[in-house]
């Protein structure tokens, strides 16, 4: 398969990186092999929200019973209100938006040219690959580091706070590989991972644009899975930070700071330098457009390991990386993709104050 000739190049002359890599896929079959298999009950937090869920639902009239404790607190209504008239606002807007998108494709009427080409970028899939191999191999070391920290000195680490600083020095030293491969080993200037500020003004109200567009695809997408999930009575799993924000709301509210700045910005940053800005040219340069851009939504929905979320967010992925394409700018991206995050991240918080916390 020629599509599988630069990895077969990449083993066959970076004999150093390719005995590094058979060095992690040693470490990661161990792991497996030896790990003990995944704990399946429910835990604290998710045991708090079930059981505030099932109380509702026990109620004899379930919509009465959610207008009882909207009425007992007026503040939390007012602000699920004004929640719900912006989110349906954003979906009408959405849908109109859509509409002059297909029109004018119907028309061949586009208003936004390509900016970027092959030629546009200097590393290419050998480098990828380089940072990918060195990016696992130090998220491996990081968890033994703040595992063994704990273990002798740090006692009062907890499973929270382990998981953010994991998060923050593999987010920290993936930018540094980066930009160490795109500046230094490449000479090219950030402008050549769409980091450039031309236009700025244009591109972030692009951005906000094509988070209205994608609104009505990602939320159609969603009902239809929850219906499926429903049919077959499938739970999906939640996501790590709602356990994170439902055990330490009360008791660290740093750390749930800590958790909104990295959902909301550091993480949607790091995530478009590395997938737009950074993999999707690499690819690109030997897989052509359509194929890199499969590839790197696939990917990028992969890494959020959920399977029930993989549509949405791999549909997300594909027009993060449309507009990066037409646009030659991380602007676009990186604001629909903080707009997204903080927006459900706003709702999961309005739902919980209003309708969960006092059963937490």
């Amino acid at each position: 398969m020629k599509f599988l000739d630069p990895v077969r190049a990449f083993l066959r002359e970076e004999k150093r990186y390719a005995y590094l890599l058979v060095v992690l896929l040693f470490l990661y079959s161990f792991f497996l092999a030896f790990s003990p298999p995944p704990d399946t009950t429910p835990s604290a937090a998710m045991a708090k929200i079930q059981k505030a869920e099932k109380h509702i639902q026990s109620q004899q009239s379930e919509p009465e019973y959610l207008m009882k404790i909207l009425a007992e607190n007026p503040e939390a209504a007012v602000t699920l209100f004004l929640f719900v008239l912006s989110f349906f606002g954003a979906l009408a807007a959405g849908f109109v938006l859509d509409l002059v998108i297909v029109s004018r494709a119907l028309k061949k009427q586009s208003s936004i040219e390509s900016l970027r080409s092959v030629e546009a970028v200097g590393w290419g899939p050998r480098d990828l690959i380089k940072v990918v191999i060195l990016f696992m191999l130090l998220g491996m070391l990081f968890s033994f580091i703040l595992g063994g920290l704990r273990k002798v000195w740090f006692h009062a680490w907890d499973d929270n706070f382990l998981i953010l600083s994991h998060t923050t020095l593999t987010d920290i030293v993936l930018v540094a590989m980066i930009f160490y491969f795109v500046l230094r080993k490449h000479g090219q200037p950030l402008e050549a991972l769409g980091l450039g500020l031309k236009k700025i003004g244009r591109n972030l109200l692009l951005g906000a644009a094509g988070y209205l567009a994608t609104l009505p695809l990602f939320m159609i997408t969603l009902l239809i899975l929850l219906g499926i999930a429903s049919l077959f009575s499938y739970e999906p799993p939640p996501h790590p930070l709602v356990e994170v924000f439902v055990e330490e709301d009360k008791r660290n509210p740093f750390l749930i700071g800590y958790s909104l700045f990295l959902a909301c910005l550091l993480g949607p940053v790091v995530e478009e330098i590395f997938f737009r800005g950074f993999c999707y040219p690499a690819l690109k340069k030997v897989w052509g457009v359509k194929f890199a851009m499969l590839a790197t939504s696939g990917l990028f929905a992969w890494i959020h390991q959920s399977t029930f979320a993989f549509w949405p967010i791999f549909i997300l992925g594909m027009i993060l990386v449309y507009l990066y394409e037409k646009r030659g700018s991380l602007i676009p991206s990186i604001t629909l993709h903080i707009m997204h995050n903080s927006i459900f991240i706003a709702y999961f918080f309005t739902m919980k104050r209003v309708f969960l916390d006092k059963f937490l």
